[in-house]
């Protein structure tokens, strides 16, 4: 992750401390506008507002849910594997072999879930007031269906400034126009919300 300007305190993907500059930093305009920011009527709440998670994140609880399900067949195919030894005394049979291909299933499934949802929050969540720059999009196209992605170049209020992507999310919802001012949560360089808030 590229981190465009060189004189910051704070990393604008994990807020963490890159450098302790002995210079007063220089205030732009853009700054001062957006140090308004808090005096907004909306601001409170917009700093309590808690978004949703990261499409990874999301990914990772999809697996998740197949987990519970390949276990849920792994303890229906381990009871009628029962039920034969128990009535025929039939120790290798169809069940028995399901109940292993099953159970393979949810350790694969579940070792996945719990790596992807760990990777996803691992950065730290950031509230942070911003204005949009420039936005850009791609879209891939998988047969008839296509998927949009979309870029976004922040700048905020301590002068930080860098790329954040943010899937599509359907003709539904407006995405962010270039001179949006608000609020932008973030996980490393996903976009998770950005609240709008004109100052």
């Amino acid at each position: 992750m590229k981190i465009n300007r060189d004189d910051l305190s704070l990393c604008s993907y994990c807020g963490a401390p890159v450098q302790l500059g002995e210079q007063k930093a220089r205030i732009s305009a853009l700054q001062k506008r957006l140090g308004k920011m808090p005096e907004h009527k909306n601001f409170e709440a917009a700093m309590a507002y808690q978004p949703g998670e990261s499409e990874q994140f999301m990914e990772g609880l999809r697996d998740r849910s197949i987990a519970r399900w390949w276990a849920a067949a792994t303890v229906a195919s381990a009871a009628w594997a029962l039920t034969l030894i128990l009535a025929h005394g039939q120790i290798f049979s169809l069940p028995m072999i399901l109940q292993l291909v099953f159970l393979l299933l949810t350790i694969k499934y579940g070792l996945r879930a719990k790596k992807t949802c760990t990777e996803a929050a691992a950065m730290p969540l950031l509230k942070r007031i911003a204005i949009v720059h420039e936005r850009r999009s791609e879209t891939t196209y998988k047969g008839s269906t296509g998927k949009t992605v979309y870029f976004f170049d922040i700048e905020f209020a301590d002068g930080g400034r860098a790329e954040f992507r943010q899937p599509g999310r359907g003709p539904q919802f407006e995405p962010l126009v270039n001179g949006n001012t608000g609020i932008a949560y973030s996980r490393g360089s996903d976009l998770l919300e950005f609240k709008v808030l004109r100052v």
